[in-house]
């Protein structure tokens, strides 16, 4: 039985993975169309997505370092570049996941007119806004650099978790897209779940402020597992198989997408009908 259905969630993986090789063509121009739409109508344009997260950057090294006179993060981290980490990881996620939750209203048209897949629209929100925030960890890894960690075969581990942000709010989107469509307040109760997780993570505090044995509740927290792996992989020096929920990560995600394909599935059809 669990052979079976291993084999049932590789099989959905790869059919998704053909689907957006197949339909790269169309994706590149809803991604691009995507990105142009942010800042239409503004006079600075694509510049904005530079300039948003160099003064977010800036005030936050003002005020670590003027405000809370260079406090350190865990084993001396430096806490500027520990919280900018975090930030950045977060930043995207909840970006992702709430562009991703609109996605198909906004992109409604396409649906009504073509016969392009839906399931694929939170996917060009997610590149999209992924692209976007590029800008971000730009700045945010010229700032580690500043401090002293310099790049090593650990970076290249940057990639590997990118890969599971992009799979959690995309599993996160089957859901939370298709029932928007249905629901507006779907997109409302995202945005509160999300203030709440950005304090349930540590991002702002550390996990060692906590008892010891509360921290397994963290470590529960799929968000934490991705924000602490970029944290390993610009500051600790750990590769990702060290990290004993790396199974578990993959096993939440796994189950929250063989649960948003059955709801996305099962509510396609009557998108038309609502739309």
């Amino acid at each position: 039985m669990v052979r079976k259905n291993r084999s049932i969630i590789i099989k959905k993986i790869i059919n998704y993975l053909k689907d957006v090789y197949n339909n790269k063509y169309l994706l590149s121009v809803l991604i691009e169309r995507d990105i142009k739409q942010r800042f239409v109508g503004s006079a600075f344009g694509l510049f904005w997505a530079f300039l948003q997260p160099f003064i977010s950057v800036l005030v936050l090294w003002t005020v670590i370092t003027f405000g809370f006179k260079g406090q350190s993060g865990p084993e001396e981290i430096p806490f500027i570049v520990y919280l900018s980490i975090g930030m950045m990881v977060w930043n995207i996620f909840s970006e992702t996941w709430v562009n991703g939750t609109n996605s198909i209203i906004e992109y409604s048209f396409v649906i009504k007119k073509t016969s392009f897949r839906s399931s694929l629209l939170p996917f060009v929100k997610i590149i999209s806004t992924s692209i976007i925030n590029m800008f971000f960890v730009f700045l945010v890894i010229i700032l580690i650099i500043a401090y002293g960690f310099y790049p090593s075969i650990y970076w290249l581990q940057f990639f590997y978790y990118f890969i599971c942000l992009v799979a959690l709010s995309l599993v996160l989107n089957f859901i939370t897209s298709s029932t928007n469509v249905f629901l507006l307040d779907i997109s409302q109760l995202v945005k509160i779940f999300l203030n709440f997780g950005f304090w349930l993570t540590p991002i702002f505090w550390k996990i060692e402020f906590l008892p010891e044995k509360y921290r397994i509740f963290v470590n529960f927290n799929p968000m934490y597992y991705v924000v602490n792996g970029f944290r390993e992989t610009f500051l600790y020096k750990k590769f990702f198989w060290e990290n004993p929920y790396t199974l578990y990560f993959w096993a939440f995600v796994f189950i929250i997408g063989l649960i948003g394909v059955k709801i996305f599935k099962s509510l396609r059809p009557y998108f038309t009908d609502v739309l």
